[in-house]
């Protein structure tokens, strides 16, 4: 389960101001997974207020959220606004708030497991454009992804190169740089649990 209220409402607004409405969630989510829906459809029109006309309201509330301890994430209605890209917001959220991947946060109910999968038979093959990479799980009934990380730090974002259901990979040298590679291989299982790691390619 997970709350999702739709905080449709710009910062600084007489009633409901989106910060307010934040916090208020943030107070009462009580353990539930914690997720805002933000009002990107109402960017470029006046009629719910100028401030979805100056600048890029989404812009300064993603930056808000930062200052949320709870807040998981962020929902966007609807699709077509992608398309539309009123005030650059397509362009605004692609290049300065999700330029890499991230693994779906796991359940409170799940807060206290653990993974028990691990990730086995690692193998490396390099040609002059390429490296091939191989992998199995102990445990592959269990797994819902993999996770292929540029290097042995998986806390940050920038350095996952893939996700996928896969137990094998190409990467384009080209793509992700010149060695030497330390690159590492994890299991997310059914849960959104991630493994620990292994050894490095």
């Amino acid at each position: 389960d997970y709350i999702l209220p739709q905080c449709y409402q710009y910062m600084g607004r007489p009633i409901m101001d989106y910060r307010v409405v934040t916090r208020l969630w943030n107070e009462h989510h009580y353990g539930t997974n914690f997720y805002i829906g933000q009002g990107a459809f109402r960017l470029g029109t006046n009629d719910r207020g100028a401030r979805w006309t100056e600048g890029n309201e989404i812009d300064r509330q993603l930056y808000f959220n930062d200052s949320i301890p709870d807040l998981l994430g962020s929902a966007y209605f609807r699709s077509q606004t992608f398309l539309n890209n009123p005030l650059g917001v397509s362009d605004t959220l692609k290049n300065k708030f999700y330029q890499y991947p991230a693994l779906a946060p796991f359940s409170h109910h799940d807060a206290e497991r653990s993974c028990e999968v691990s990730v086995i038979d690692f193998e490396l093959k390099e040609t002059k454009k390429k490296l091939k990479l191989s992998w199995q799980a102990d445990r592959p009934d269990q797994v819902r992804y993999y996770v292929i990380y540029r290097s042995s730090d998986t806390s940050k974002a920038e350095n996952i190169l893939a996700l996928t259901t896969d137990t094998r990979l190409k990467l384009k040298k080209k793509e992700i740089g010149p060695g030497p590679y330390r690159l590492q291989v994890t299991a997310v299982d059914l849960f959104r649990q991630e493994s620990g790691v292994g050894d490095t390619f």
